[in-house]
């Protein structure tokens, strides 16, 4: 009987199918396991791909291209003056999900809203 080897993936086919399997975690929601086991994936291998790819997030930040997005990180603190009826504050988030949220709006508030939106597929 012929013995098969497994098939030796490039460095950058390997972070391609983990990175496409993570985005359609992220777009299902639910849990890292319950996806892996549904997709027939690996759970210990995702769990580390994606703990490899957030490491690499940060490096690869001086490397990007102009069409890439810059996101920065935000502080919510509660309004020091009375903010002008009416004015919002339009947020779009990295899932495609976009908020206007009022500029009154308390600071708590304000994250615990941000955080359900950034959970959403």
């Amino acid at each position: 009987m012929m013995e098969t080897k497994p098939i030796r993936r490039s460095r950058g086919e390997r972070r391609q199918f983990w990175q496409t399997h993570l985005r359609a975690w992220s777009k299902e929601g639910g849990t890292l396991k319950a996806y892996a086991e549904a997709h027939s994936v690996c759970v210990k291998s995702l769990y580390r791909a994606r703990s490899r790819l957030e490491r690499e997030l940060p490096s690869r930040a001086g490397a990007r291209d102009s069409r890439t997005p810059t996101f920065l990180p935000v502080r919510v603190r509660a309004c020091t003056g009375a903010p002008n009826e009416g004015m919002m504050v339009r947020v779009r988030l990295r899932n495609g999900v976009t908020l206007e949220i009022p500029a009154g709006m308390d600071g708590a508030s304000c994250e615990s809203l941000l955080e359900v939106a950034g959970r959403l597929p």
